[in-house]
């Protein structure tokens, strides 16, 4: 779908691929990317949108035009570690807020980490949560909007895996929301299509001059062949159609790792059926995950990559979650 799609624009393009695009980005794909937005109840105008190199990028503008060097941002915790190589690059401290069970982040945890604390950003993946796969339920939605709104924070919300949800409708935003503009909402097209497709979204409410100002100071224009690309797929059914088959995959997938995790696993250990999103992690905090075997987790993790199930470095989080850093290069030394 991608190549061929790609091909074709490049026939029908030609040499205007080879020139500027407007610094926001393509007004077509703005326009289509807001329409989608309000599908699922985010009222985000094309007139706000900023258009990025990948997620990354949009992350590290929300970042930036939202705090200084030595202020304190929340971040959950576990979190992907990128996010924290931009928190580190920014000069930042973090307070880690812990995610918990099938509900997502601990809000009595947040509620009592902005009043104690002078936080100037809550960085939050509320729908389908890196590392652990939780989808944050509804009401903790509210809650964190709430704690935010009331302490004036702004919320710095990373959606790029809303879309592979695995029920009948896809879960709403904490965007949805907000109406004084405290969300930086941002996603990108990575997860759904092609890591290498890195292009973005950012929509940062009432930051958005100060977001414009530095994305255009980060680059001029984002690949006009990735932009035309995504135009032509959102403005047909390729997209959503792909999206279909992806997210059964992903889920016969997911259901197929739990299974394994069940069966090798002490019988005590809590597991859930995830919801969405391509990563998936046990309860790993509980003493009984921690007592198994590590040569039993460790087995596994080859096993369900061989097996194509899952990326061998999304396995990995297992391991790494449940064992030192040492402790794993003894066991890696001797294979």
């Amino acid at each position: 779908m991608v190549l061929r799609t790609m091909q074709q624009i490049i026939r029908e393009k030609s040499a205007a691929l080879l020139r500027y695009y407007p610094s926001n980005g393509s007004d077509e794909l703005r326009e289509l990317i807001a329409r989608r937005s309000a599908q699922h109840g985010a009222a985000i105008s094309m007139d706000e949108l900023l258009i990025t190199d990948g997620a990354l990028q949009a992350f590290y503008i929300a970042l930036a035009i939202t705090t200084e060097p030595n202020d304190i941002v929340a971040i959950e915790s576990p979190c992907v570690f990128s996010m924290l190589e931009v928190i580190a690059s920014l000069r930042l401290r973090t307070i880690e807020i812990p995610v918990r069970g099938e509900g997502g982040l601990d809000t009595e945890y947040l509620k009592n980490a902005c009043r104690k604390n002078n936080i100037k950003a809550i960085v939050v993946t509320p729908n389908f949560h890196n590392p652990t796969g939780i989808l944050m339920s509804g009401e903790t939605k509210h809650a964190v909007y709430e704690i935010a709104h009331f302490h004036h924070i702004p919320i710095i919300e990373n959606d790029i895996y809303g879309d592979l949800y695995f029920s009948h409708s896809r879960p709403t935003t904490i965007r949805n929301l907000d109406n004084e503009g405290l969300v930086l909402t941002f996603s990108s097209f990575a997860k759904t299509i092609a890591p290498g497709i890195r292009l973005g979204w950012l929509a940062p409410g009432k930051f958005f001059e100060k977001a414009e100002r530095l994305k255009f100071s980060l680059g001029r224009s984002v690949s006009p062949l990735n932009q035309e690309l995504l135009t032509k797929l959102l403005n047909t059914s390729s997209y959503d159609r792909h999206l279909r088959i992806f997210r059964q995959q992903l889920k016969k997938q997911a259901l197929q790792l739990v299974e394994q995790i069940n069966r090798c696993f002490p019988a005590e250990s809590h597991t859930y059926t995830p919801a969405g999103d391509i990563v998936y992690g046990p309860d790993y905090r509980q003493r009984s995950i921690c007592n198994c075997s590590m040569i039993t987790v460790l087995n596994l993790v080859p096993t369900l990559h061989q097996e194509q199930f899952f990326p061998l470095q999304m396995l990995m989080i297992i391991a790494l979650e449940l064992f030192s850093p040492n402790v794993l290069q003894t066991y890696i030394s001797k294979r």
